[in-house]
């Protein structure tokens, strides 16, 4: 082999080998840009699922569900959800508006979640009421989320007779944390559970 063949093989391996160690570096810099930057934010029943979500509410009995998020914007984000409970006569959550509902929240959860990073957040309930059956109404009195005790202040549901429950709302709203307010701001994402109270 002579030396001018011996010289562009050794160049052609420290090249080929340059590549192979720069390859993570370059990766960053030839791979497409994201197209869109968003949360995920979604509500499963205590087994993972979709199909057993708490809907009759016994009083004081305790029930499960799981809160996920998703980050998905790029960078490191800072969210928190509020905890909301409302009957039907009740502000919820404007989507178009993008307004979160005006009912004051009971108790705030908050978490840090890197990009492409997931976080789940379990929540207990149990709501003790009463059921009045001749004035067909239920007095919410209070709620206990995560083993702390929230007062409703007698909240009231009138009987729908459409529906035939007496129908109350357990919601969620994700709220992100702004650096240049210094504040938390509407996410404009809110997943809640249907409730009706069953003690009659």
């Amino acid at each position: 082999m002579e030396l001018k063949e011996a010289k562009g093989i050794f160049f052609i391996a420290v090249a080929a080998a340059s590549l192979l160690v720069a390859s993570p570096a370059l990766s960053r810099i030839f791979t497409s840009p994201r197209a869109e930057y968003f949360t995920e934010f979604w509500l499963l029943d205590q087994n993972r699922g979709t199909s057993n979500y708490p809907f009759n509410i016994s009083r004081a009995h305790d029930y499960a569900v799981l809160l996920g998020i998703a980050n998905r914007l790029g960078s490191l984000a800072y969210y928190m959800v509020e905890v909301k409970f409302r009957n039907w006569t009740m502000p919820a959550p404007d989507p178009l508006g993008k307004n979160p509902s005006q009912t004051t929240p009971l108790l705030d959860i908050r978490i840090f979640l890197e990009d492409y990073g997931n976080g789940e957040l379990s929540i207990t309930f149990s709501l003790d009421y009463e059921i009045d059956s001749a004035e067909q109404r239920a007095s919410f009195h209070n709620i206990t989320l995560n083993g702390r005790v929230f007062d409703l202040n007698d909240q009231i549901a009138s009987w729908d007779p459409i529906r035939k429950d007496f129908y109350a709302n357990l919601y969620f709203e994700l709220w992100i944390y702004n650096s240049t307010l210094d504040d938390f701001e509407y996410h404009n994402r809110s997943v809640g559970l249907r409730l009706n109270m069953t003690d009659l």
